[in-house]
């Protein structure tokens, strides 16, 4: 089987303001701004009824990118550490668990697999679709990489919005990416966030009256 990647991640507040200034930043803390991008990504999540997956911090979730017909499933561990496991694979936009099991690549098998025996698979359902126009900058640092992302998140057809600025390593030590983490918090005056987004966007639908 083949190793699992780790996703070293921080979540920090974000606001119209932050963005603008972020969107002007050339440098900071010896790190430079090197590209540029911008995505539109539709995450359709999936959970048991019950949430077994949430309630122990783990995700599993379609992304499609710019309205593309082929997506990405990607299966998250729970934290850990700092840190949690990912598996990514190729998978159509909008599709399911019964889509997935029909996948021949390796890598969604394994997704599914891991699924399967944790008796959860033919217990899933469409829990919440998260939309995000995204704003990438990549920066380096030597031979480390760090993907800066301005994050706009919305419940799809609901009045949802909750703004994130979110630091994504590459490639580097966890050393680095704390500092470069802390040196964020400190110029742009940005609060960590603890909850993920998913857990945030649930908590608002639970407490919305009917």
């Amino acid at each position: 089987m083949a190793e699992k990647q780790r996703e070293i991640e921080a979540k920090l507040s974000g606001s119209i303001e932050s963005f603008r200034a972020l969107e002007r930043l050339e440098e900071i803390a010896g790190w430079r701004v090197v590209e540029r991008h911008s995505v539109e990504l539709r995450d359709a999540y999936w959970d048991t009824p019950d949430h077994r997956l949430g309630c122990t911090g783990r995700t599993l979730r379609v992304r499609a990118m710019d309205g593309a017909p082929v997506g990405e499933l990607t299966y998250k561990g729970a934290p850990e550490d700092g840190g949690r496991t990912e598996e990514n694979a190729s998978a159509p936009a909008g599709s399911g668990p019964r889509d997935w099991e029909r996948l021949t690549n390796t890598e969604a098998k394994q997704i599914v697999t891991a699924l399967h025996e944790q008796g959860i698979l033919a217990a899933l359902r469409l829990d919440i679709v998260l939309l995000n126009p995204r704003r990438e900058l990549v920066l380096r640092k030597g031979d480390s990489e760090e993907v800066l992302s301005l994050d706009e998140v919305r419940i799809e057809s609901q009045p949802y919005l909750r703004r994130y600025v979110e630091l994504e390593l590459k490639h580097g030590s966890r050393e680095e990416h704390d500092a470069l983490t802390h040196a964020l918090q400190e110029r742009f005056h940005r609060r960590p966030i603890k909850t993920g987004k998913v857990h945030a966007a649930r908590q608002w639908l639970e407490r919305r009256p009917s």
